[in-house]
């Protein structure tokens, strides 16, 4: 009976290509209801997924690949989507710009060089669930579109997108999880305490003390994640830079899948010892 049940666990944590573990519907009510739970706030413009083709980051879109919810995926978390004139054009375009900073450099450095790490195994989402409204310009003045400078919201709205980082990692479960830029440890360590003693406001001191695959962190009782920090890809760094980025990435896949692997033997071996009690 006990070794019944390890081994159904075992099959649980398996996945497999030809019958996904997770209907896209039910991943999709699951996000819908959450970003009903944001609070409006009059500097955030609220998204609702309606971005249709990939390439997208929820919550602009449904910021993964194919029909399909990834299992166990590589999950990026970035800072927030970008701007509304951002979301809109994305609309009417159909798709995220692939010429972006972000998308080009994730598709032509950091994916490639984390070991050819497939988009069919990503999701990409961000910490606040919404875009940023710039007010109108100053007389004489040009209207700001820009997605930079600091992410103003109201303390509660701040509060609700931390409250749901969490639950956005209980639906996903991923395997790895790669922190996008100097924003996002910080809030990630409000979410997810047993990150809080490896974050830091510096990026560059977040990088430097963070093993070279990353932690691996119980962020919930069932679930075990390798956390990362990475350089944003929007970034403007050196081509080399972003490869690295990649490569520190790959590192964090890597460790996740040892990590994985040993736990099943683990389990395998328990079996096998208490069959021949």
């Amino acid at each position: 009976m006990v070794r019944d049940f390890l081994q159904g666990i075992i099959q649980l944590q398996r996945c497999d290509d030809d019958k996904p573990q997770f209907l896209p519907t039910t991943q999709q009510d699951k996000f819908e209801e959450l970003l009903s739970s944001i609070p409006e706030c009059n500097t955030v413009f609220p998204l609702k997924c309606r971005i249709a083709s990939y390439p997208n980051f929820f919550p602009g879109g449904r910021g993964h690949a194919v029909d399909r919810f990834p299992c166990e995926p590589v999950m990026f978390i970035g800072h927030n989507f970008g701007t509304e004139d951002n979301y809109c054009d994305s609309v009417k375009r159909d798709y995220e710009d692939p010429g972006s900073p972000t998308w080009r450099n994730l598709k032509l450095y950091f994916l490639p060089e984390a070991d050819d790490l497939d988009e069919k195994e990503c999701f990409f989402t961000n910490l606040y669930l919404g875009a940023i409204i710039h007010p109108p310009a100053k007389p004489g003045a040009k209207r700001k579109t820009t997605n930079r400078g600091k992410f103003k919201c109201s303390l509660d709205y701040h509060t609700k997108c931390v409250k749901a980082l969490l639950t956005q990692v209980e639906i996903v479960r991923p395997s790895v999880i790669a922190l996008l830029g100097a924003n996002v440890p910080p809030p990630f360590g409000q979410a997810f305490p047993a990150y809080a003693p490896h974050s830091s406001e510096s990026l560059a001191d977040v990088q430097a003390r963070q093993p070279a695959g990353g932690y691996r962190l119980r962020l919930l009782p069932d679930l075990m994640v390798q956390v990362i920090a990475l350089v944003h890809p929007a970034n403007p760094r050196s081509l080399e830079s972003h490869r690295e980025q990649g490569r520190l990435l790959g590192a964090a896949i890597r460790a996740a899948k040892m990590s994985i692997t040993a736990g099943k033997q683990i389990a395998l071996h328990r079996v096998h010892s208490w069959d021949q009690q």
